[in-house]
């Protein structure tokens, strides 16, 4: 074999490398892409209303968000057994503390009444929390990872989302643009 057809061969075997490769690499994401669009799991987006309305709290009182029309609010969906959330439900207390003249902060819990109940107990959150013991919270805010924050204007539109455990200083300064916002 001559040099010049060694150098084809060997650019041939480097091109199919790179387009098998990127084969392996597109798979994944395209499949989450169908995924999310077919399932409808993408996240909500941001500046539409928000579709949940009515929040159940952990004492069988009910809550209407539309009751939030001149104020703002700020949702936790947490997991009571989620290492993650226990110690973001410790930061957003700390942040309703010093926002909570502000906006109406609360906590969705989508683990059982009891285990909600003990943690609850256990912690000194100062704030009202909700249960979801049927996913219909779950599913109308298209949570598919906790601890996720929704930051929603005076109108019940969504205006931010945070995604998983974030450091206290990203969760405050969304929390302070909103309720900054006009």
């Amino acid at each position: 074999m001559s040099l010049g057809m060694k150098k084809m061969a060997g650019g041939l075997e480097t091109r199919v490398a790179l387009v098998a490769l990127g084969i392996i690499v597109a798979t994944p994401i395209l499949l989450l892409s169908y995924i999310h669009e077919k399932l409808d799991t993408a996240p909500l987006p941001i500046g539409k209303p928000i579709p949940l309305r009515n929040l159940l709290s952990l004492r069988d009182s009910s809550f209407s968000l539309s009751s939030l029309r001149n104020g703002r609010a700020v949702l936790m969906v947490f997991s009571a057994e989620c290492p993650h959330c226990i110690r973001m439900l410790s930061v957003f207390d700390s942040i309703e503390r010093e926002y909570g003249g502000k906006a109406t902060f609360a906590g969705l819990s989508i683990s059982n009444r009891d285990t909600t109940a003990k943690l609850i107990s256990a912690s000194s959150i100062s704030f009202r929390v909700f249960l979801d013991q049927n996913d219909s919270a779950k599913n109308a805010l298209r949570v598919t990872t906790v601890p996720v924050t929704f930051l929603i204007d005076s109108g019940l539109i969504l205006r931010n989302e945070i995604f998983g455990e974030v450091s206290p200083k990203i969760e405050e300064e969304a929390v302070k643009t909103l309720v900054e916002s006009k």
